[in-house]
């Protein structure tokens, strides 16, 4: 029993480190992994490593190669179109509902988030700046508090998330998100639900959009499957 444990342990830190890897782009799309070469790397026995390439399978973060191990796993230009159909149609609903129900310390809360962005933009901050104004994103799925749709948002946002790095490094990329999410919050603090959702969608419309151009400028760009 304590060896299951340990080796589910080992597992998980396997898991959030090849993740953290591959997420940051460390690792391309098409890079293999092998369960032997990653457990001689790490210090560990093979069991907690093909238990984390079985979790990062299902996170559709790397893909089976062939019985041979797997590779990591990149997007297609069909993924990316998906991915942001549903997040139109999800966030959108998201923001016109908490338009109607959001607090005065919520908005508050928000309101801090955008502040200190700003704050860390002007001190050339700009990583930072953008993850603390992206946080709107999480409030207002906290202040609707619908957990599938909370739980479907992580899991779109697990699998782009290298990809909007790249679209942040854009110019003037960083300062269009943050008016769209100050757009956003003057909506949501005059409780009007349809500005709420149509400034979202803008504002989703616009990130894929940049996302788009940063692959189409860059060698690391969308994969094609077949």
């Amino acid at each position: 029993m304590g060896s299951k444990k340990g080796n589910d342990c080992v597992a998980d830190e396997i898991y959030e480190k090849l993740k953290k890897t591959i997420i940051n782009m460390d690792i391309e799309p098409g890079h293999p992994l092998t369960e032997n070469a990653l457990a001689q790397s790490l210090g560990v026995s093979r069991t907690p490593v093909r238990e984390a390439l079985h979790m990062l399978e299902r996170d559709q973060l790397v893909e089976r190669n062939h019985n041979k191990g797997y590779v990591v796993r990149g997007i297609s230009e069909q993924d990316m179109q998906e991915i942001f159909e549903v997040r139109v149609v999800l966030e959108s609903w998201m923001a016109g509902k908490a338009a109607e129900i959001i607090s005065e310390e919520n908005l508050e809360v928000m309101e801090a988030c955008l502040d200190r962005a700003e704050s860390l933009y002007q001190q050339g901050l700009i990583e930072e700046s953008d993850e603390i104004s992206n946080e709107i994103h999480d409030i207002i799925a906290f202040v609707v508090n619908n957990r599938w749709g909370s739980r479907t948002l992580d899991m779109l946002s697990t699998f782009t998330i290298s990809y909007k790095k790249l679209a942040s490094k854009q110019e003037g990329q960083i300062k269009r998100a943050f008016e769209e999410h100050r757009n956003i919050l003057a909506a949501l603090r005059g409780h009007d639900p349809e500005l709420a959702s149509q400034r979202m969608i803008e504002h989703i419309r616009n990130s894929q959009k940049a996302i788009q151009k940063a692959c189409q400028n860059r060698t690391y760009s969308f994969q094609k499957y077949e």
